[in-house]
């Protein structure tokens, strides 16, 4: 019996006798199903979006994954193999916005289990929200030991078991915890039957205390011989997983494979038209003048691509009767810079508004936004930020790499390079703009600084001229402070501005100093006059 199970949507699938169930708390994020099931598309035709956009393929969208055969041959050959022992293990790694996911979706898995019967079958774990390893591990098990639709003297408490999972997992060894999965499998599922385990990201698990312990499970879960393992990451991230693999005694654990961005030829053609259920093969077309103008955009941001994307899909749902689609009134570029706006919000929701200020100010002065005319985006090497161990500005680069806003290329983290996605619709985000005044603000105080420096060695070193007015030297205090958390100005300068600052310091003490000379003096004046007319009063009576 076929099975698919969407838990996203809290629904359960299967089999002729579809049913809606409520799916378990722990069920959350976990994806599975046969690739026949998935391959006849649940939802009508007209209801699906013409162009994926910022999601990923789904495997319903195979027939519009282009380009990608010599990946696909590959990675289903390796996980192909056939016999007793291990099942096989893979690490598919890439840059921010290769295409990875979409590979497995609509490459990988249409071709190892499209006309397979059910038993053949595949699991998508979503990483579990700012989770730390434990619930990675639960994540595994929940996705191994979720609940099918079958007769009722069939089905099993998916909870319970679970639950004897912990026990095995936290009490015995990971070997009796990945031995007791298995066989659930096998006992639900036939002996022969062969499942892939796809962790996709895997990325966030590497920064999480344990992370060792997830691999060493999915190593022993593939020992079985009953769960082939995908793991999907970004280049920049093999380094640490070695690291991992290596703590966890499996330094050479699962085989990688890379995945580079897709040829100029195969983007065209995947812009170029969308299937539609009213055109037959035909499907809806992109004018050629806005089809032109969004290759060469793309040509000059690879990271724009996803939107277009994005922006083709919504033009079509505005235009249902269209058979083609052309650039809209006022152009396409400010749709797109619509979206990712809209993307940016939903990235930073979550954020305080005074920190994300704090963590984009830095970011921008960090990796500064080029102007319109640049044919490229500036980069920054990752290990050069996050070295500053600045945790605000850690968690808003991860977030804005999550929204496509920035891209994250490099094939070890040293090496690996942050970059904006694209800089024109990133300035069009409020919150950039203000950060961008912020800085052009900043960026002229410390050109006055610098002038007042000048003047004050031109004057040979006149103490009249060091800075001493009350603004200027709040200011001075503001960015030595700065520069104190992390290095940002030139060392004459910080010479200038703290002898400016001791100076304001000496005056300011000076100042007190004689307020209260004049404040004693008054006091033993008044003490004085109320002694003498004290001893006057006596002297009367």
């Amino acid at each position: 019996m076929d099975f698919q199970i969407e838990i996203g949507r809290t629904k359960v699938r299967t089999g002729k006798n579809a049913a809606a169930t409520a799916a378990p708390r722990w069920l959350a994020g976990v994806r599975a199903g046969s690739a026949r099931a998935e391959c006849a598309p649940t939802t009508p035709p007209r209801l699906r979006p013409p162009w994926p956009g910022l999601s990923p393929f789904r495997v319903a969208d195979r027939t519009r994954l282009f380009g990608r055969t010599r990946e696909i041959r590959a990675l289903a050959a390796h996980f192909d193999r056939s016999g007793d022992g291990r099942a096989p293990v893979a690490c598919l790694i890439g840059d921010s916005g290769a295409g990875k996911t979409s590979l497995v979706m609509a490459g990988l898995i249409p071709a190892l289990f499209a006309g397979t019967d059910h038993r053949h079958t595949w699991i998508r774990i979503d990483p579990p929200a700012m989770g730390e390893a434990d619930s990675w591990v639960e994540a595994v098990a929940a996705g191994i030991l979720r609940r099918t639709e079958g007769r009722e003297d069939d089905r099993f408490d998916a909870e319970g078991r679970l639950r004897q999972f912990g026990m095995l997992w936290r009490q015995d060894s990971p070997e009796a915890a990945a031995e007791y999965l298995a066989s659930c499998w096998r006992r639900d599922h036939g002996a022969g039957a062969r499942c892939l385990l796809i962790l996709d990201p895997f990325d966030p698990v590497l920064s999480r205390d344990g992370a060792g312990s997830v691999v060493r499970l999915l190593d022993d879960l593939s020992l079985t011989g009953a769960f082939s393992v995908l793991v999907v990451m970004r280049s920049a991230h093999l380094a640490a997983f070695r690291q991992v693999a290596g703590s966890a005694g499996v330094p050479d654990w699962g085989r990688p494979f890379r995945v580079g961005r897709p040829a100029a030829r195969w983007i065209g053609r995947f812009l170029s038209a969308s299937p539609d259920f009213r055109m037959g093969e035909s499907g809806r077309r992109v004018d050629p003048a806005l089809l032109a103008e969004g290759e060469r955009e793309i040509a000059r941001f690879p990271g724009l691509l996803p939107f277009f994307s994005q922006f083709l899909s919504d033009l079509a749902l505005r235009n249902p009767g269209a058979d083609w689609l052309k650039d809209p009134a006022g152009g396409w570029e400010p749709s797109m810079k619509a979206l990712l706006v809209r993307a940016g919000n939903a990235a930073v929701a979550e954020f305080d508004s005074e920190m994300l200020r704090d963590a984009l100010s830095r970011l921008i002065e960090a990796l500064p936004l080029p102007d319109d005319a640049s044919d490229e985006s500036p980069s920054i090497r990752w290990s050069e930020l996050v070295a500053t161990g600045d945790e605000g500005l850690r968690r808003l680069v991860e977030a804005l790499i999550e929204a496509r806003i920035l891209l994250l290329n490099g094939g070890e983290k040293r090496e690996a390079r942050l970059s904006w996605a694209w800089p024109p619709g990133v300035k069009a985000w409020a919150p950039v703009r203000e950060a961008e005044v912020e800085r052009y603000r900043q960026m002229a105080r410390l050109e006055q600084f610098r002038e007042a420096k000048r003047r004050w060695e031109t004057d040979r070193r006149s103490v009249v001229r060091l800075l001493h007015a009350s603004r200027q030297i709040d200011d001075a205090r503001t960015w030595l402070a700065a520069h104190a958390r992390q290095p940002c100005l030139e060392g004459d300068l910080v010479a200038y501005l703290e002898e400016s600052v001791a100076l304001d310091d000496r005056i300011r003490q000076g100042g007190r100093v004689r307020e209260r000379r004049r404040r004693a003096t008054k006091f033993g004046l008044v003490a004085g006059a109320v002694v003498v007319l004290l001893l006057a009063l006596a002297a009367w009576f």
